[in-house]
């Protein structure tokens, strides 16, 4: 540990330190009397062991609350974000897939939501993310392309995502009068809603049968991984919200044999869209409690 985690160790080797006395220390500080006014070295342990207990706790918190698939998103989205500078609110522009590798490393992929961009001409492109040791790289399809001149450019950068984004409307109809649309696409087989419906209670089923906690401590993980992850204020916090009845959102599924459920959430802090604004869909593995995915839309650019 580090030098005050020595100096740490070092007064409580002196301590005799029992539940009575943890339970004095914290009645003292709940009732705002000051812990230390005795000044003795006593007094001065029992705050330092006080102080190694939550350093402890919020230490196993911490390693616990996300797992290494997370871990690998987030890396990557911060990788696009210093290398390309594609924000947050462009996400919602993007299908992120992460691939779990043997070797502990993760490959993440980012490809164009938009099924109508004509094939071969999406200037949008493909980002690819490898993640290893804690380090991301992050690698595009249309590297070296010219990216100048707004949506008339060859390879359509951060600027031109922005305008995405921003102003649907417009940039919409740029790419259907500049041919970039495609009057007839595929989008794959849909099934019926009873069949998805069947699926999704089976699935529902075979996720819970393995399941080692209640959906109410996900809910409650989910949440303090948002709070967490993107340092929501208590206001932030309160207008989170989820659909409920027939409209709720939550899916399960099984990711690489691990049970997890699919919450759902939303943010609105006003009529106009703000910062931070859009849904949010935390993974929660249902065996750990561990948080393996948190999705951002910002709902902008008519894909929320």
């Amino acid at each position: 540990m580090n030098k005050l985690g020595n100096q740490l160790r070092e007064e409580l080797s002196l301590i005799n330190w029992t539940q009575r006395d943890q339970n004095a220390v914290l009645r003292r500080i709940q009732e705002g009397e000051d812990p230390m006014k005795n000044n003795s070295r006593r007094s001065i342990g029992l705050i330092l062991a006080a102080a190694l207990l939550v350093m402890t706790v919020s230490a196993i918190a911490a390693s616990m609350l996300f797992t290494p698939r997370h871990d690998a998103g987030r890396l990557a989205d911060d990788a696009l974000l210093s290398q390309y500078g594609i924000t947050p609110k462009m996400m919602t522009l993007f299908h992120r897939d992460i691939v779990e590798n043997e070797d502990g490393s993760a490959t993440v992929v980012y490809e164009a939501l938009e099924p109508d961009v004509r094939q071969g001409q999406n200037p949008i492109g493909m980002y690819t993310v490898t993640v290893a040791d804690g380090k991301a790289t992050a690698a595009w399809t249309l590297e070296g392309q010219d990216t100048s001149g707004g949506l008339s450019a060859q390879a359509w950068g951060a600027e031109q995502l922005t305008l995405y984004v921003e102003d649907y409307a417009n940039t919409r109809h740029f790419m259907r009068e500049n041919g970039l649309l495609a009057e007839e696409y595929e989008i794959g087989a849909i099934p019926s809603y009873e069949d998805w419906l069947a699926q999704q209670e089976t699935r529902q089923a075979e996720v819970l049968a393995a399941a080692s906690i209640s959906l109410a401590d996900a809910r409650q993980y989910a949440k303090a991984a948002l709070v967490e992850s993107y340092r929501m204020t208590e206001t932030q916090q309160n207008l989170l919200y989820q659909l409920e009845g027939e409209y709720d959102q939550t899916t399960y599924d099984m990711l690489n044999g691990r049970p997890v459920i699919h919450l759902y959430y939303h943010l609105s802090q006003g009529e106009e869209w703000t910062e931070m604004d859009g849904i949010y869909v935390v993974t929660v593995n249902l065996q750990s409690g561990a948080v393996e995915e948190i999705i951002y839309d910002s709902g902008l650019a008519g894909n929320g």
